[in-house]
């Protein structure tokens, strides 16, 4: 068995003039806290993610902070939070989320998952009702 995805994944949860958000549970772990940990480390590298799917380095993202460089796809990640199906976050990103950033997200996520010794599961959008508002989870600096 392996991680799958869902093709829902990206679906926004709500959408504005300015923005749009998704929410990304990882399911079927018995390591809720190693599906964490992932979760969190995709997430700090999502946003450093330009539109066309590259990660910047921390040099090119100080650049980029320090005046106009390439669009990054991601404007910002949520804390790492559980529900009783598993942990899960919140993508916020401007207009569309081209596809070249979807993929390059799902592959760090699976990156990130299969360094923390998780091989199975289903990376899903939450349906309305199976996520709740718990504290985010620590972790150390």
């Amino acid at each position: 068995m392996a991680v799958e995805v869902a093709l829902s994944l990206f679906e926004p949860v709500y959408e504005d003039a300015a923005a749009r958000a998704a929410r990304m549970l990882v399911l079927g772990s018995n390591h809720r806290m190693a599906a964490a940990l992932a979760l969190h480390r995709a997430g700090n590298r999502f946003v450093a993610l330009s539109a066309d799917g590259v990660e910047l380095s921390d040099e090119e993202f100080e650049s980029w902070a320090q005046a106009t460089g390439p669009r990054l796809a991601v404007e910002d990640v949520s804390e790492v939070r559980l529900s009783t199906h598993g942990p899960w976050i919140e993508t916020r990103w401007a207009h569309n989320l081209p596809p070249a950033a979807r993929e390059r997200m799902v592959t760090i996520l699976l990156e990130e998952l299969a360094e923390v010794g998780i091989i199975e599961g289903v990376i899903a959008a939450p349906i309305a009702g199976e996520i709740s508002s718990s504290d985010p989870v620590a972790f150390p600096g």
